[in-house]
């Protein structure tokens, strides 16, 4: 039992050598596009036709601030991402929206605002962890905050939802190194019932980085990646139902600083 003691002892240090077990702090400010795409019903007597996001006038954001902050330590991987977006236009709705007791028929001009905020914080673990590859799964939450109003053109009535929720989600990490290229995909997400909101959310978060030595004492460096993020809600209010199937999807870039 001694020997073997000892021979723990002895092996402690090469085994945290070997899990690199020093922590990294990267941040990375970047900015991109993320387009809207998806359908809206609005109804209090639970059928009525949706009205797709285009027909409703929401036109997409410019440019959306993408932060994303990293943590490792040995095989743990803390990641914290954040956006705030504004979709607004004037359109037509497709099918009568009702909400109550306020009435905008299908076809009646309208004018459409959605502003959401999310923030979403995923722990991963690596189960494959090499120098080239590694591959992690884990768990997380996202908060969800939004605000959707729909105005009639015509009567001046407005109908609209403004929801804040929280839900845990299960995440995946993958991430490869050649060279000076470091390629990395993020998934996360779940389903089910929170707050009395039934929702579905998908995150997808593809990251391309090319190293470079140092930039202000920081190593750093370029990145270029395209997100997916699919929203489906459905919940009570007002005494109707709404019911929002919301895709937010494009490309972005930004500068990796790390410590």
């Amino acid at each position: 039992m001694k020997t073997k003691v000892r021979l723990a002892l002895y092996l402690l240090p090469a085994l945290a050598a070997g899990c690199q077990l020093t922590p990294s702090l990267v941040a990375v400010p970047r900015i991109g596009g993320l387009s809207i795409d998806g359908d809206v019903n609005v109804s209090s007597s639970g059928a009525s036709v949706s009205s797709n996001t285009d027909e409703l006038g929401l036109e997409d954001d410019n440019v959306v601030f993408e932060p994303r902050l990293d943590f490792g330590w040995g095989p743990a991987h803390v990641m914290a991402t954040a956006y705030s977006a504004e979709y607004d236009g004037r359109g037509a709705a497709k099918g009568q929206l009702d909400l109550g007791g306020v009435v905008i028929s299908a076809g009646e001009q309208v004018e459409s605002s959605l502003d959401i905020t999310s923030a979403n914080v995923v722990t991963t673990f690596d189960l494959i962890p090499t120098d080239v590859v590694d591959l992690g799964l884990g768990v997380g939450a996202r908060v969800i905050d939004f605000d959707g109003q729909i105005r009639s053109l015509s009567s001046g009535q407005s109908i609209g939802s403004s929801q804040t929720f929280v839900m845990p989600v299960v995440a995946v990490r993958g991430a490869a190194a050649l060279g000076p290229f470091d390629l990395s995909l993020i998934g996360s997400g779940l389903t089910g019932s929170y707050a009395n909101i039934d929702a579905t959310v998908v995150d997808l978060d593809l990251m391309g980085e090319y190293r470079f030595d140092e930039f202000l004492g920081f190593h750093g460096s370029l990145v270029l990646g395209y997100r997916y993020i699919g929203v489906d809600v459905e919940f009570a209010d007002q005494g109707g139902n709404i019911d929002a199937n919301l895709d937010f999807s494009g490309p972005y870039v930004g500068l990796a600083l790390g410590i």
